[in-house]
């Protein structure tokens, strides 16, 4: 039998899943509206409410001294927590440009200090803080003011260095500045990117952090990505740049011989490269998987040469062979 204390309570386990709901799930730019509280609940405690429950509830909530906020239109949230956005993105940034502290030190402080905060301001940080890019630590140094913008949505504008033609990686005199419309940071084969759009532009670009320089907030507005690209999907973008792999990865060996071929190394290595000057060009030592090595070296063939492994080189060899023998026409033309 169905007993008014059993509806008190139901009513008192209802309000604790609501709390639960708007701690963890919403914040002052999550905002929650009932039919999201409804389907939180039940999705992740179990628990089925209607409207009028969920309404009873905030109420309840917000007569014990829990402030409950509420944006027209858009719903409600909780921001009560012991520390602020700003407090756990300064903490996780201390934490990566600490030179104290080992990889497993780093790993298990930043997942603690994750905790401090909601789902959703936590989700900024599943791209970046990975084992194999805590060690990067330069391109979290431009973190703070990135996040400013995104937060304040202002444009950014920055200058990136470059390779020159001996292989060094630094800021031309004349180098331009770019005027971004900045959107998040990704973690894309083990580098730290800003993905934006240029000023007049619509394609979707994306720039390594660690090489970016000068960083300045703009006082412009930013344009909102779904304006300017209303289909792009983040997800499949990040599926076509993380080339997942069974594959063990080599140690290659590539001679270059023109100098502008080493921005296209950025991409296909990003976890990064040695580079010496030879007497006939540039001499790039780097560990990748052996398919991204020979897609480089197929894609390059003209101003590169694999020199190591020797079994790899061997490899590249047949499939230039056989790709030139289906195209004698083409190569006779070429020969004259």
């Amino acid at each position: 039998m169905y007993t008014l204390g059993m509806e008190k309570k139901n009513s008192k386990l209802n309000t604790l899943v609501v709390l639960k709901v708007l701690e963890n799930y919403s914040d002052h730019h999550h905002c929650l509206t009932q039919k999201e509280i409804m389907e939180l609940a039940e999705e992740k405690y179990g628990a089925k409410m209607n409207r009028k429950t969920t309404s009873d509830c905030i109420h309840s909530l917000s007569e014990v001294g829990i402030i409950v906020n509420e944006r027209p239109k858009k719903g409600f949230y909780i921001e009560n927590y012991n520390f602020s956005e700003s407090d756990v993105s300064q903490l996780e940034e201390a934490i990566l440009l600490s030179k104290s502290l080992g990889t497993e030190d780093a790993k298990r402080l930043l997942k603690a200090i994750s905790t401090l905060s909601s789902v959703n301001f936590r989700l900024k940080f599943d791209n970046i803080v990975k084992e194999e890019v805590i060690s990067e630590m330069s391109g979290f140094l431009h973190m703070g003011i990135i996040e400013k913008a995104i937060e304040n949505k202002k444009m950014l504008s920055f200058q990136y260095r470059t390779y020159d033609k001996d292989g060094t990686l630094k800021l031309s005199p004349n180098s331009k500045r770019y005027k971004v419309n900045p959107y998040m940071v990704l973690e894309i084969s083990g580098g730290l990117y800003l993905l934006c759009i240029q000023a007049n532009y619509k394609n979707v670009s994306r720039y390594k952090m660690d090489r970016m320089v000068n960083l300045q907030i703009e006082e412009d507005e930013l344009t909102p990505l779904s304006e300017i690209d209303p289909k792009f999907d983040v997800k499949k973008y990040l599926e076509t740049c993380n080339v997942k792999s069974s594959e063990e990865e080599i140690e290659a060996s590539f001679k270059l011989l023109n100098s502008k071929d080493l921005e296209d190394l950025t991409t296909y290595f990003p976890n990064g490269f040695k580079i010496s000057k030879t007497g006939t060009g540039l001499e790039v030592n780097l560990t990748s998987t052996e398919d991204r090595v020979i897609s480089f070296a197929l894609t390059h063939a003209e101003n590169s040469e694999l020199v190591s492994p020797t079994e790899v080189v061997d490899r590249l060899a047949l499939l230039s062979y056989k790709a030139s023998s289906r195209y004698p026409k083409t190569k006779a033309k070429a020969s004259k």
